[in-house]
């Protein structure tokens, strides 16, 4: 948990404040208003099993934050009532999400792709991979996806580990390629109504979540043409939507932008921002450092297979441009005096 990226008395005031506001409209004491919370959340219909594995992991967290000491009982009182999940959201990055913790990976003997690659990726944060060409970006993506097999290391999605819990971790996940493999003599719609078969989404729920992405891309026209017939660019936009089917806990972009119009590259981007302020999370890897810098809340920059440094976006206001935070890391070129923006060591 990264609490410390709430000040401490700031966290605690919000809470009380929560807490007095629903004890008032309540009018009871606290002993009938924990009753009271445990109703509604039974009301909204989660699963006894998924309350107590959040209840467990949210104490664990909140109680490894050593600058902050809380009541469990108190937390549990917020952990169950549905408001306080809705403000944990718009929070953003409060939980680790994706933990991606000492992989190492060969293509070759003798000759590694990654090692001992390590970073994090929180709940609502957009986090931007960099490097050089051949440093290992998209074979971790492939790693954190599945889609390679592990050597050495561990990737955990929530309470769930890709080694122990696959088919768990794997429906909570989607990926968008820049080279997209898709099944050329399907049309468009087939190929949109196949992933969502892959996932298991209902008719219903899978016309919500497409219908608006189809307009905001502009490709209904092309729907019910074969694939093949279709342009690169037009194949990403199907593939983007296709990937949003099974509304992913972390969605994973390998050079998402590659053949988008302009029109295009604007509604990614405002689906990558509204994404995160639902609580979700987004991993990219891209060459265009302008989008990387305007969007992410964090950049990690690898550098011979593993990560070299860390940058937070957010909250570190900085005169130096992303280009030459780039620059000094991945080359070891100075920066000029002055230069100031909150840095990590891997």
């Amino acid at each position: 948990m990264r609490i410390d990226r709430i000040k401490q008395e700031e966290f605690k005031t919000m809470m009380d404040d929560f807490v007095a506001q629903e004890e008032k409209r309540l009018g009871v004491g606290s002993e009938d208003f924990l009753k009271r919370n445990q109703e509604i959340m039974e009301l909204i219909g989660e699963t006894e099993r998924y309350q107590k594995e959040r209840r467990q992991r949210m104490e664990r967290q909140f109680m490894r934050a050593k600058e902050v000491c809380i009541d469990i009982s108190q937390i549990r009182c917020y952990i169950i009532n549905n408001q306080l999940t809705k403000w944990l959201k718009a929070v953003k990055g409060v939980f680790s999400l994706l933990e991606v913790s000492g992989l190492s990976f060969h293509y070759q003997p003798h000759v590694p792709v990654l090692t001992d690659l390590t970073f994090s990726v929180l709940d609502g944060e957009i986090a931007g991979l960099l490097g050089k060409n051949g440093v290992g970006k998209t074979t971790a993506l492939k790693l954190i996806l599945g889609l390679l097999p592990l050597e050495k290391g561990t990737i955990c999605l929530g309470n769930y580990s890709l080694y122990l819990h696959p088919m768990q971790y794997k429906k909570r996940i989607n990926y968008v390629s820049d080279s997209h493999d898709i099944y050329n003599n399907l049309t468009g719609k087939e190929y949109l109504n196949f992933i969502a078969d892959m996932y298991e989404v209902p008719s219903e729920t899978r016309g919500k979540i497409y219908t608006p992405l189809i307009e905001a891309f502009q490709v209904e026209k092309y729907l019910n043409s074969p694939v093949k017939r279709l342009s690169h660019g037009t194949k990403q936009k199907i593939a983007i939507i296709a990937s949003l089917v099974n509304d992913p806990l972390i969605w994973v972009l390998d050079e998402p932008m590659t053949g988008l119009d302009v029109e295009a590259v604007r509604v990614l981007k405002e689906l990558i921002r509204s994404r995160a302020a639902c609580g979700k999370s987004v991993l990219f890897s891209s060459h265009i450092l302008e989008i990387c810098e305007n969007l992410c809340d964090k950049i990690v920059i690898m550098q011979a297979g593993t990560i070299k440094k860390t940058i937070e976006l957010r909250g570190n206001p900085s005169d130096t441009s992303l280009e030459d935070i780039y620059m000094e890391v991945v080359n070891d070129v100075p920066m000029e005096k002055g230069f100031s923006i909150k840095q990590n060591n891997k």
